[in-house]
């Protein structure tokens, strides 16, 4: 009987145990989900390439930017992005109380503070269409 009950209890908490670490490699976890744009001050936008930098104040863009932070969705920590090649676009957050944040969008993956996660794949895609946005639309301002 005893064995019984001590079988029971180690299942209930290998299921408890897995039940707290799967869903954040399945799932995954939203870590701006609590962001608001009026904690924004500004923002630095930085591409590479083309190796631009744009900086945002206005109000409406940053709205947008925290919007899309949002909806990101990160998985485990994952260093080979290394081994990838493409365009970074990453934009440094500063806070109304003075913080910084960089968050750089290199899809399947997500720096925050220069650590690389994996990411799902269309939160990560529009951050990087919004920056590309953003500096094609200084370009043309530019040229006028």
């Amino acid at each position: 009987m005893r064995k019984k009950i001590l079988i029971c209890i180690i299942f209930i908490a290998l299921i408890i145990t897995s039940g707290i670490f799967i869903p954040t490699f399945i799932i995954g976890k939203r870590p701006f989900s609590g962001l608001n744009h009026e904690q924004v001050q500004s923002i630095s936008l930085f591409a590479i390439p083309p190796g631009v930098t744009v900086e945002i104040e206005d109000r409406d863009q940053i709205k947008e930017i925290v919007e899309i932070l949002n909806t990101v969705i990160v998985y485990q920590k994952d260093n080979s992005s290394r081994e990838y090649a493409g365009q970074l676009v990453r934009y440094t957050l500063l806070f109304t109380d003075g913080t910084v944040l960089e968050v750089g969008a290199y899809n399947p993956f997500l720096f925050i503070n220069k650590k690389s996660y994996r990411t799902k794949y269309e939160p990560c895609e529009k951050l990087n269409a919004y920056g590309n946005a953003l500096i094609n639309e200084r370009k043309e301002q530019k040229v006028d």
